[in-house]
C-alpha cells in the first residue's frame, strides 16, 4: 500500500509540478469558490457599494481601514457589521489578530512600569543569581499568560485572580530590584498597584493610547510596503510613523503566497521587549496572510 501511495504521488507531482504549483492551484481553486458563495449572497453591486462605504471617501489605501478595526475594542466576532463583504471569510483570522493586538498594547503597557534592563544593567543587579535573572527573562511571558492574551486558549478571559496576579508580578519584580529601598517602599508598591490596576482597566488611558498608535502607525506602513525578507534585513528595522512609499506589489498565480515568507521583525519604540517580537511577527503574518488573499480574489472590488 505504501508503495502504491508513493507511485500516485510520483504520477500527481510529474502532472501538476512542485509543491508550489500545487498550492497555487489550490488557493486558486478556493479563491474562486469564495468569489461566488459571496456573490451570490450578496450580489456584486451590493459588494461595491458596502466596501466603497467600509473604506471611506479618503485616498487612502483599504489595509489602513482594516487595521483601524483590527485596533479597534470592538470584537470583530461580536459584530460581524465592521467588516466588509470581501473580508468576511477573514473574520476568524482577524479576530485572532485583534486579540494580539490588544494583548500587546495592555503587556506593553504594564511593562513600562518595570521597564526591561539592559544586559550590563542586569549583571550589575543580580551577578550569578540565576532565579533572579530567569525571572527577569520570563517576566513579560508571565503577564502574557495572565492577561490571556493567547487566541487558542480555551478560555482567555482575564479574571479577578488573574489581575491581582497581574499587580503582584509587577510589585513583585519593583522589589527584587530594590532589595535596599529607603523612604516609604510601601507607598510605591500601593502606587505601583493602583498604575497597574489602571492600565489595564481603563481603556483610553494615556499609555494604552500612545503605544496603541505607535503599533499602528508602524504596522500600518509595513503592511503598505512589499515583506522585508528576515534573512536580507539590513540596517535597523525601526519602524516610525509615516505613510508608505508604494503599495505592496500585487499577488502573482506564479509566486508563492508572500504570507509563506519570513519576514523581517517589526520594532516599535515601549513594545521593544523582544517576547513581544513573537506576536507582532504573528499579526503581521496574519495581515499578510488576508491581504494578499482579498487582493488576488478581489481585485476588481479593491479599485473601486
Amino acid at each position: 500500500m505504501g508503495q502504491t501511495i508513493a507511485d500516485d504521488y510520483q504520477s500527481f507531482m510529474l502532472k501538476y509540478g512542485d509543491e508550489s504549483n500545487i498550492a497555487a492551484m489550490l488557493r486558486g481553486s478556493a479563491r474562486e469558490q469564495e468569489r461566488e458563495v459571496i456573490v451570490g449572497l450578496f450580489g456584486q453591486e451590493k459588494i461595491s457599494r458596502l466596501w466603497k462605504r467600509w473604506k471611506g471617501s479618503d485616498s487612502g489605501v483599504w489595509t489602513d481601514k482594516l487595521l483601524d478595526v483590527v485596533g479597534s475594542l470592538e470584537p470583530l466576532m461580536a459584530s460581524p457589521d465592521l467588516l466588509p463583504p470581501p473580508l468576511i471569510m477573514s473574520r476568524v483570522d482577524l479576530a485572532e489578530a485583534q486579540t494580539l493586538f490588544l494583548g500587546l498594547i495592555i503587556t506593553a503597557s504594564i511593562r513600562s512600569l518595570v521597564p526591561q534592563l539592559s544586559p550590563g544593567r542586569l549583571s550589575v543587579l543580580y551577578r550569578d543569581n540565576q532565579d533572579a535573572l530567569q525571572k527577569e527573562a520570563t517576566f513579560t511571558e508571565r503577564l502574557w499568560t495572565l492577561i490571556g492574551a493567547d487566541p487558542f486558549a480555551n478560555d482567555h478571559a482575564t479574571t479577578e485572580s488573574d489581575l491581582d496576579g497581574i499587580v503582584e508580578e509587577v510589585v513583585s519584580l519593583w522589589r527584587m530590584r530594590n532589595p535596599d529601598a529607603s523612604g516609604d517602599t510601601l507607598t510605591k508598591e500601593t502606587e505601583l498597584r493602583d498604575m497597574t490596576r489602571q492600565i489595564i482597566n481603563q481603556e483610553a488611558h494615556p499609555v494604552r493610547e500612545l503605544l496603541k498608535k505607535r503599533l499602528l502607525d508602524g504596522l500600518k506602513q509595513r503592511i503598505a510596503q512589499p515583506i522585508i525578507p528576515r534573512e536580507k534585513a539590513s540596517g535597523p528595522n525601526h519602524i516610525s510613523a509615516g505613510r508608505a512609499l508604494k503599495p505592496v506589489a500585487r499577488l502573482k498565480p506564479s509566486k508563492g503566497f508572500p504570507s509563506d515568507q519570513p519576514e523581517a521583525d517589526l520594532l516599535v519604540t515601549g513594545i521593544g521587549d523582544p517576547a513581544f517580537r513573537v506576536h507582532m511577527r504573528h499579526i503581521l503574518h496574519i495581515l499578510r496572510m488576508v491581504q494578499s488573499w482579498v487582493e488576488s480574489t478581489w481585485n476588481d472590488i479593491l479599485v473601486l
